[in-house]
C-alpha cells in the first residue's frame, strides 16, 4: 500500500508541470503564426489600416513639402509629424483637448492663432475623427476659408489632405493643369 501512495504522490507532483507545458504549447501555437506577419500586416490585424496609412502619408508629405514648410493634423495621428520629420506648427496638436474639456476654448484660440501665423502648406484631416466631432468648430471654419482638398485623393484613405489657397502646392498644381 505504501508503494501505491508513493506512486500516486509522484504522479500528482507531475501535474503542475504537465499543465504548464500544455499551456506553453497552446500559447506558442497561437502566437508563433503572428511572427510570420510583417510589421504592417500585424498592425492592420491589430488596429486596422490607420497606422500603416499614417506612415505612408507621412512619407508622402515629406516628399511634397520643401524644407521649412509645415502641415497641420486635425486628429490625433501625431505620428505623421514623426514620420515626415516636420515640426508641429502649433502647440495645440491633438484634436481631443481642442474640442472638449476645460481647456478647449483656450486651445482653440491658440490653434487658430498658430495656424494664422504659420500658414501650413498642408492641412490633414483624420476622417474618423470627424465622425466623432459633431457640428462646426473654429479650426474647421479656418480650414474651409483657407484650404481646399488636394486633387486626386483616394476616397478610401483614412485622411483627407487640403492645400493652402494661394500656397506653393496650389500654384504648382495650377501650372501642371495648364499644361
Amino acid at each position: 500500500m505504501d508503494v501505491l501512495v508513493r506512486l500516486a504522490r509522484e504522479r500528482l507532483a507531475l501535474v503542475p508541470h504537465v499543465l504548464a507545458g500544455t499551456v506553453l504549447v497552446l500559447l506558442l501555437a497561437h502566437a508563433l503564426p503572428l511572427y510570420q506577419l510583417s510589421a504592417d500586416d500585424w498592425s492592420v490585424v491589430k488596429y486596422g489600416p490607420l497606422f500603416v496609412e499614417e506612415r505612408k502619408l507621412g512619407r508622402e508629405i515629406d516628399a511634397l513639402l520643401r524644407p521649412g514648410e509645415t502641415f497641420y493634423v486635425w486628429g490625433s495621428e501625431v505620428g505623421l509629424y514623426y514620420v515626415s520629420g516636420r515640426r508641429l506648427p502649433s502647440g495645440a496638436y491633438s484634436v481631443w483637448p481642442i474640442v472638449d474639456g476645460p481647456s478647449a476654448a483656450r486651445l482653440t484660440r491658440r490653434a487658430v492663432a498658430d495656424l494664422r501665423r504659420e500658414q501650413p502648406e498642408l492641412f490633414v484631416v483624420s476622417n474618423w475623427t470627424q465622425i466623432w466631432i459633431k457640428g462646426h468648430h473654429p479650426v474647421l471654419d479656418w480650414l474651409a476659408a483657407h484650404y481646399r482638398p488636394f486633387a486626386g485623393q483616394d476616397g478610401r484613405s483614412p485622411f483627407t489632405v487640403h492645400v493652402r489657397r494661394g500656397g506653393r502646392l496650389e500654384r504648382e498644381a495650377g501650372r501642371a493643369d495648364a499644361r
